[in-house]
C-alpha cells in the first residue's frame, strides 16, 4: 500500500533548489507499492497535469492569486505552467516566478524506495512574508492528496499495462 508522509527536507535535496535563498521548504515522501518504479516526470504528470480538471483548474487559479507566473510556452518544457528547470534521471525541478515576491519551486526526485517531493519558497516582499503563512496549512493539504492521487492513478495505469 502506498503511503505518503511529511518530512523536512533533507539538505542534499534543498540543495537542487534554483532559488537565490529558501524561506520555506516541506517535503512528503510517497512509498510503498510501486512507487520507486517511476520516473520522476511520470510522477509530475500524474499529480498535477494528469489530476481531474476541476482539480487542475483550482490549481491553477490559487497559484495565480499567490501571484505565480505560469506559462503555456515552450510546450514541452512546462508541466500544468511550471516552467521545466532541471531535469536528470533522478529529479525533476519546476519552477515559476512571482509578481508579488513568492517565487516558487516544486521537486519531484527519485528515492530508492519511492518519491520524495518538496516545494521551495522565496519570500522577496512584505506582501509575500505576510500571505504565505496563511497558504500552509492548505497548501500542506492539497499536496498530500495530489501525491496520493497520483500514486493511484500511475498504479492503475501499472495494471492496466500488465494486462495489455
Amino acid at each position: 500500500m502506498t503511503r505518503v508522509s511529511q518530512i523536512d527536507p533533507p539538505a542534499d535535496i534543498r540543495a537542487l533548489s534554483t532559488l537565490p535563498a529558501i524561506d520555506y521548504a516541506d517535503g512528503f515522501t510517497v512509498t510503498g507499492g510501486p512507487a520507486g518504479e517511476y520516473s520522476p516526470e511520470q510522477w509530475a504528470h500524474a499529480t498535477l497535469s494528469q489530476a481531474p480538471r476541476p482539480v487542475r483548474v483550482k490549481l491553477v487559479v490559487g497559484w495565480t492569486l499567490l501571484g505565480l507566473r505560469l506559462g503555456t510556452r515552450p510546450a514541452g518544457e512546462r508541466i500544468l505552467g511550471w516552467r521545466i528547470r532541471q531535469r536528470t534521471p533522478d529529479h525533476l525541478l519546476l519552477g515559476a516566478g512571482s509578481q508579488v515576491g513568492l517565487p516558487g519551486e516544486l521537486l519531484f526526485c527519485r528515492q530508492p524506495d519511492g518519491l520524495l517531493f518538496a516545494t521551495f519558497v522565496g519570500q522577496r516582499s512584505r506582501l509575500a512574508r505576510a500571505l504565505w503563512p496563511r497558504v500552509i496549512p492548505g497548501h500542506q493539504r492539497i499536496v498530500a492528496s495530489l501525491l496520493a492521487h497520483g500514486a493511484r492513478r500511475l498504479d492503475q495505469e501499472a495494471l492496466t499495462a500488465a494486462r495489455n
